[in-house]
């Protein structure tokens, strides 16, 4: 190769790292704002304890922090459900339904790879609490729209579809 080819060549050089510095510098930016968010895993499932010789069914909540974000969730009235694609309703649990022994406590500091859990008692003195909810507040809606929907502290809140067995709890 002469002379002139290499002088073109690097000619290119000065481009070449400007271009990739460019790039480092919005790759790394991306990174660290990616790890300032809010990400949890929301779960859902029915579960069955025999509590004095009796049956006992709870719809359970398990929210684990999959981020490197600490977040509180302050009470919880923080985890409602919500149904609506356009015309959202958010339903709150009530305190009448959440078994305390079994839930984990509020205020509660969710780090990474922390996980809470909340029992709800699908039975109690007022009857089945699904086919209230369904009488109540589901008659317009579509089933498919349910959310679980988490408020933390910090950041957006998260919504989760419900798992399969309890969606077909809801039917």
């Amino acid at each position: 190769m002469s002379q002139m080819d290499w002088e073109f060549i690097n000619g290119f050089s000065g481009w070449a790292s400007a271009v990739t510095t460019l790039l480092a510098v919005i790759v790394s930016l991306c990174v660290s704002y990616s790890t300032r968010k809010v990400r949890m895993a929301i779960k859902s499932a029915i579960y069955i304890f025999n509590e004095q010789g009796k049956d006992v069914e709870y719809l359970v909540f398990f929210i684990q922090n999959t981020g490197f974000r600490t977040f509180h969730l302050n009470h919880h009235s923080c985890i409602v459900l919500r149904i609506g694609f356009f015309r959202k309703k958010f339903i709150g649990i009530g305190n009448s339904r959440i078994d305390f022994s079994k839930s984990s406590t509020f205020p509660c500091r969710l780090s990474e790879g922390d996980q809470i859990n909340l029992f709800i008692r699908l039975h109690n003195g007022d009857g089945y609490w699904i086919d209230q909810l369904k009488k109540d507040f589901f008659s317009g809606y579509s089933l498919s729209s349910l959310r679980i929907v988490v408020f933390p502290g910090i950041g957006k809140h998260v919504a989760k579809r419900f798992d399969r067995e309890v969606i077909r709890e809801f039917r």
